[in-house]
Order: C-alpha cells, then sequence, then structure tokens
C-alpha cells in the first residue's frame, strides 16, 4: 500500500472512531437545547418584523425622517406643482405710542405679586385663608372640617350663603353661619339638613402691582429710566410686528404651494390617523361643553353624517399639506439636524421667556424629549420648508402690487365696457 493510501485509511480509521464515540455519547448524554440557534431564529424573525413595519409605514405614510430620506415615495402620492418664484409680500408695520404703553401695562401686570395680610375686611373677589368646622344637630359629619383652607369669594366652592356670609367680616374673626343644604345635595346624609358652620378668618391674599416708576424700571430691564426704557419696547414690539408680518408671509406661500400641488392618492395609514385624530379632538371639545355629540350637532343645525363629511375632508386637507411640505423639503435638500433643531427649541422657549430649567421644572422632562413625544420636528421641518420658499420666492412690493391690482381692475372695466358697446 503506497504512503498515500495508508494516509487516507488512517483518516477513515479516525473518523469512524470519532463518529462511534459521537454516537455512544449521544445514547448516555441527552443533547443540550440548541439555545444559540433559537436566539438567532427570534433575531431573525424581529428583523423581519421590523422590516414589515418600515414597509408599511414607508407605504402608507411616506414620513420624513430628519436624518436621511428613508421614506422617498411622496411622489407616488403627490405631484408638486410651481413653488418656485412664487410672489408674496410683506406687510408693512408701525408701532403706535398706544400700543407701546399697552405692553407696559402688560408688563406690570406679569410683575404683579400675592402677599398675605392680616388685616382689613373680606371683599367679593378675595382669596381667603379659613379654618371651619360644620356640625349638624351639634355634631360632625364627614368631611365636616377643614384648617388653612384657601377660599375664594364668589367662587361656589360651598353651598349658598357661606361665601356671602364672610364677606364684610374682618380678618381674624371666627363667624358662624346658620345655613342650610340643598335638598338635592350630593351627599344625601346632609341633603336638606340645617348646619352651623364656624369660620375662623386667618388672612387674605392681595395682588400688588407695581407702579410704573425708575424702581420698576431698574427691576425689570437694563435700564433706568423712562424714555430709554420705553423706546426698548417700542424696539421690541417693532421686531415682533416683523415677525409676524413675514410669518404670515410665509404661511402665504406655504398655501400657494399646497394649493399648486395635486394628489394622486392618498396614503391610507397617514390618511386613517388624520381622520381619527381630527374626529377625537372635536368630542373631546365638545366633552369640554358638558355636552354629547349628538346634543352639539343639533345645537350646530348640522348631523354626524354631515361632520363626518367635513372630518373626511380636513383629513385630506392636512395629508396633501403633510405630503407637499416633505416632499419639497426632499427635492430642496431641506433637512433636520439636531443642533438647528434644539436652537429651534430654544428660540421657542425664549420668546415665551422661559429658560430650559424652568421648562423642565414645569414638564418634569427636558425640551428635546418633550419635542421628540410631541413630534416637535415635523413642525420645524414647516418652518424650515416656508423659509425655503420665501428663499426661492419673489418678494412684491406693496405699492407695486397696489397699482397690479388697479391696472387690472381698469382693465377688466375698460374690457367690460368695450363688451357693452358691441
Amino acid at each position: 500500500m503506497s504512503k498515500g493510501n495508508r494516509i487516507k485509511e488512517l483518516h477513515k480509521q479516525e473518523e469512524l472512531e470519532r463518529a462511534t464515540v459521537g454516537t455512544d455519547a449521544y445514547k448516555k448524554v441527552k443533547r443540550p437545547f440548541p439555545w444559540g440557534k433559537l436566539v438567532l431564529g427570534i433575531l431573525i424573525l424581529c428583523l423581519i418584523v421590523a422590516g414589515a413595519l418600515v414597509w408599511y409605514r414607508h407605504a402608507n405614510e411616506g414620513l420624513f425622517n430628519e436624518n436621511s430620506y428613508i421614506y422617498s415615495n411622496y411622489d407616488k402620492y403627490v405631484t408638486l406643482g410651481d413653488y418656485k418664484d412664487l410672489e408674496y409680500t410683506i406687510e408693512e408695520t408701525k408701532v403706535t405710542d398706544e400700543q407701546v404703553q399697552e405692553r407696559i401695562q402688560q408688563n406690570l401686570q406679569a410683575a404683579t405679586t400675592t402677599k398675605t395680610v392680616k388685616k382689613g375686611k373680606v371683599a367679593d373677589g378675595d382669596t381667603v385663608n379659613i379654618d371651619y368646622e360644620g356640625k349638624i344637630g351639634g355634631k360632625p359629619f364627614d368631611g365636616n372640617s377643614a384648617e388653612g383652607y384657601d377660599l375664594t369669594i364668589g367662587s361656589g366652592s360651598f353651598i349658598d350663603g357661606f361665601e356671602d356670609g364672610l364677606i364684610g367680616k374682618k380678618i381674624g374673626d371666627t363667624v358662624d353661619l346658620k345655613l342650610q343644604f340643598p335638598k338635592d345635595y350630593t351627599n344625601e346624609k346632609v341633603a336638606g339638613k340645617k348646619v352651623v358652620f364656624t369660620v375662623k378668618i386667618n388672612s387674605k391674599s392681595v395682588s400688588v402691582t407695581p407702579e410704573y416708576d425708575e424702581a420698576f424700571i431698574k427691576k425689570n430691564s437694563d435700564f433706568d429710566n423712562k424714555k430709554d426704557y420705553e423706546a426698548d419696547v417700542k424696539k421690541t414690539l417693532e421686531k415682533e410686528a416683523k415677525e409676524s408680518a413675514e410669518n404670515a408671509a410665509k404661511s402665504d406661500l406655504l398655501q400657494q404651494a399646497v394649493d399648486n400641488a395635486k394628489m394622486k392618492k392618498y396614503p391610507k395609514g397617514k390618511y386613517k390617523h388624520e381622520y381619527e385624530n381630527i374626529k377625537a379632538q372635536q368630542e373631546q371639545m365638545v366633552s369640554q361643553y358638558g355636552m354629547s355629540v349628538e346634543d352639539y350637532y343639533t345645537a350646530m343645525g348640522t348631523t354626524a353624517d354631515e361632520m363626518d363629511k367635513q372630518y373626511k375632508e380636513s383629513a385630506k386637507e392636512n395629508v396633501k399639506a403633510y405630503l407637499t411640505i416633505n416632499s419639497i423639503a426632499k427635492k430642496e435638500g431641506v433637512k433636520v439636524n439636531d443642533k438647528e433643531f434644539k436652537k429651534y427649541l430654544l428660540d421657542l422657549l425664549e420668546s415665551s421667556g422661559m429658560t430650559e430649567e424652568q421648562f423642565k421644572d414645569s414638564y418634569g422632562q427636558d425640551i428635546m424629549e418633550y419635542a421628540e413625544e410631541n413630534n416637535m420636528r415635523q413642525s420645524y421641518m414647516i418652518t424650515a420648508v416656508e423659509d425655503k420658499l420665501m428663499e426661492l420666492g419673489k418678494k412684491v412690493d406693496k405699492k407695486t402690487e397696489e397699482k397690479t391690482e388697479d391696472k387690472a381692475a381698469t382693465e377688466s372695466t375698460d374690457k367690460a365696457a368695450s363688451e357693452d358697446k358691441e
């Protein structure tokens, strides 16, 4: 036997021994569960599900991703019309002295503080701090007493006669109020029964609005006299008016772009979401008025079917605007990056007079977390697209626009007169 053949035979014998040992070992020891294969299978399943979800969103919503254009199917649903070279006009703004004084009064009201006083008398509208105890037939009852309770006189928080009985009484007085619970009172055990409330008036809260003087100016601004302070207020109002006029022009540009676009079809998922959201908001508003939806429809002189048609039309308008905005963003390369988005949010905070810390204290989360949960990236996208439309648009001077309108009106009149002669 050659050397090569002997080596092959040895390999066969070794493989046979390994196979025999493996078979015997399998008979003696139970094969372990293939956890690795199970985990791999689950991972593959998750990837398949995730892929299906992405496909579904891609096919039905056409969402815009802030980092890249993952969803690029806008053309499947909407055809953009003219959105470049659209004309816009920015209204001229002028701030009057009366507006300056109105803003100063608003600033004074914003600086109003509340202090606790223990002198004087109770008046309608005052917020008083009281201790009270009520007894029926000389005996207490459930919910009959409280200490340090803040009550606004005239709020109707207590039964008839309670709040009125405190008006004119001195702070520090103890008053016995002999009253009677209404017969239809929610607590049946005391309904219709006579009651005596012993009330001690501890204090009342008084609003203090500062005087418009140099002390107020120094405390609430970087100035020390009325002339400079009022000039700064006027400057602020002029800036706000200019921004408001520009925002109005941008909104008009965006509406023109949306009106010029044509819908091919509506993505089912997005349309359904908008429809259900509009309907839910309407029903929530109705419930706040303490009305049923049916009663609301009756009061408005409409029907459920007619309102449903309005919901559907509004949903279509929202979807069209959404797809138009994102389609323009994609074509013009308008993207939302974290740095610009954070600046946008901080500008919003500044305009509302809040700091990041104050916002977090009020809402229990930072501004970025709040923005992500409330889809504010899309709001920023709208702003960014409006800016782009203004950049691509044509500004028309107000006087030029008026002359053009007058000319068009004259030509129309002349044409009508000529047709009459004929």
